[in-house]
């Protein structure tokens, strides 16, 4: 009964994880490329991954086990190092600029 009960709750967890997430890289993808700040593929891919995950989890074929979770870690892990890494690029510019 407690490893049930651990499991769901590990599952809710993810659940809101992934969902929060989704939308999170779905609105800085919009802002992206509405300000144009940095590279317009890493936004759309933002703006293409984030409903996919968001609908595929919300339609039940996401199942958040190992390969599930990590396939949505993976696909967010790629948007988040490369957003990372254009924002400490973008923060070096800006430094030699002054």
């Amino acid at each position: 009964m407690v490893i049930n009960y651990n499991w769901r709750q590990n599952q809710g967890f993810a659940q809101l994880y992934v969902a929060a997430s989704s939308v999170a890289i779905l609105l800085w993808s919009i802002s992206i490329l509405r300000s144009r700040t940095l590279a317009r593929g890493v936004a759309i891919y933002g703006a293409v991954i984030a409903p996919i995950t968001l609908l595929a989890l919300l339609s039940g074929h996401l199942r958040l086990d190992t390969h599930g979770f990590g396939a949505v870690w993976f696909t967010q892990s790629i948007w988040f190092v490369t957003v990372g890494v254009m924002l400490w690029g973008a923060g070096e510019v800006q430094d030699s600029r002054a």
